[in-house]
């Protein structure tokens, strides 16, 4: 495998290209690169760097999945613990959402010990998923976002271990590229807990899951823990948590094989612990085991797994072509009027309509919105599920149906309506065209106008 990689980094570099099955692709993304391969290997290769460069190379542009906004402040007391002007940032982020309850015990744990902070909710993207894909530009455009909203703080405390690595290892060495300098420290939730909290463990034994991001701090907790009279055994594997989208259900296999050793596992991932339970594994993360410890409330865990049906696909595919077409149609005057501009050629023709376009933008995901919202309710109560967890699922396949819909053929009949309201010439192609890229282009804007209107309190 090694042998394969360098060559096909040599190869890359030389031709400027490289054709790889996609066979082999599944089974470079089928590896989150976390790092745990270099430390054990005799020969001190960096394999996990070169699969990143590998993986810039090679993995083909998968859309960006817009987060959910999740209320976290449902319970007004815990609006205590939110201050704008604290140093102090709390990083839900987006890998939340596969367990958001662990941001509840977060905050109630701020509330106990009497920290505010500033709340970066489950729309916060650390660029987890694109430092891990070698996607460097993109990852110091998010970087650069984050920088902003951490501006002055002194502190950044993660929940996620994945965000954590991010920020603390990935930021640090793209600031340079970015002619940024990191001035916060990230800490993981736990260590910022474990260095607080007086708790006595009295002897328990703890199987602590340490979760592939959560390697740097690792020794740290259990050494904390240990002082405060746990008897700590350490467990290590893939809960495969992260690698579900690629490797389907192998991922439950993952998870299942390494939990059933154990009676229960407290984990130091969010996402494992989800997974786990997900396959029947007693499991929960040292967050929550150390909320119960303290006298907290916990909420009991309930696995949900919401699909959406053949019928919820094609509602969705329905409503995204007539909330794009309408907004288009609405706006058929004004373009019908630039028409002989068109034989400007696409480029030009592009500069031409693009306010219009963008005008369009705001109203077709304020549209797609308000149709999710009603599709989400429904289900929830036909279901008698969690509505995050539908509205997750929702949010997922309507990201997928942007990215795939076939915007030509949508937007064919306002080529009729134009015609109808001009005797110019026009070239229908470069119309098209331009309409299209032009949408395109605002394609993860109108996802996240979505995912930020959708009303799931």
């Amino acid at each position: 495998m090694f042998d394969m990689v360098k060559g096909a980094i040599a190869y890359y570099y030389l031709k400027g290209s490289i054709d790889i099955p996609d066979s082999t692709i599944a089974e470079i993304s089928g590896c989150h690169k976390c790092g745990l391969c270099d430390g054990v290997c005799p020969a001190k290769i960096p394999i996990s760097t070169l699969l990143i460069k590998l993986n810039a190379a090679v993995a083909k542009k998968t859309p960006d999945e817009p987060p959910v906004d999740l209320p976290l402040l449902n319970d007004p007391s815990l609006s205590e613990v939110v201050d704008n002007n604290s140093e102090s940032v709390l990083f839900v982020g987006k890998n939340i959402i596969a367990n958001p309850s662990v941001a509840t015990v977060a905050l109630k744990f701020l509330k106990l010990l009497g920290l505010k902070v500033r709340l970066v909710g489950t729309t916060g993207d650390s660029g987890f998923m694109d430092y891990i894909s070698g996607n460097g530009s993109l990852l110091m455009d998010k970087m650069k976002k984050n920088f902003d909203v951490f501006s002055n703080a002194l502190e950044v405390i993660t929940l996620a271990p994945e965000d954590y690595k991010t920020m603390a290892v990935a930021y640090k060495d793209y600031s340079s590229f970015a002619k940024t300098e990191t001035i916060f420290d990230v800490v993981p939730f736990d260590m910022r807990v474990l260095k607080t909290v007086n708790i006595d463990g009295k002897n328990e034994e703890v199987n602590l899951h340490v979760a592939c991001f959560s390697a740097d701090y690792a020794d740290e907790v259990m050494k904390r823990l240990r002082d405060k009279g746990f008897k700590v055994k350490k467990i290590e594997g893939c809960s495969g948590a992260i690698l579900e989208r690629n490797l389907g259900k192998r991922a439950d296999t993952m998870a299942r094989t390494l939990g059933e050793r154990y009676g229960k596992i407290v984990t130091l991932c969010p996402l494992a612990a989800a997974k786990f339970r997900s396959v029947g594994i007693q499991a929960e993360t040292l967050i929550e085991f150390l909320a119960k410890k303290s006298g907290l409330t916990v909420d009991e865990y309930t696995v949900t797994s919401f699909k959406l049906t053949d019928e919820d696909r094609k509602q969705l595919q329905n409503f995204v072509s007539a909330s794009i077409l309408s907004s288009l149609m609405g706006r058929a005057d004004v373009m019908a009027e630039t028409l002989s501009f068109s034989s400007s050629g696409i480029d030009e023709y592009k500069k031409i309509i693009e306010p219009l376009i963008n005008d369009a933008i705001d109203e077709i995901g304020s549209s797609i919105a308000m149709r999710l919202t009603d599709m989400i309710t429904k289900s929830t109560s036909e279901s008698n599920m969690s509505k995050v967890s539908v509205a997750a699922s929702f949010v997922r396949a309507l990201s997928d149906t942007i990215s795939t819909i076939q915007i030509d053929q949508v937007i064919q009949p306002l080529l009729s309506t134009l015609r109808s309201k001009t005797t110019e010439e026009f070239d229908d192609k470069t119309v098209i065209s331009s309409i299209v890229a032009l949408l395109r282009q605002n394609e993860t804007k109108i996802k996240d106008i979505v995912a930020h209107k959708i009303n799931i309190s």
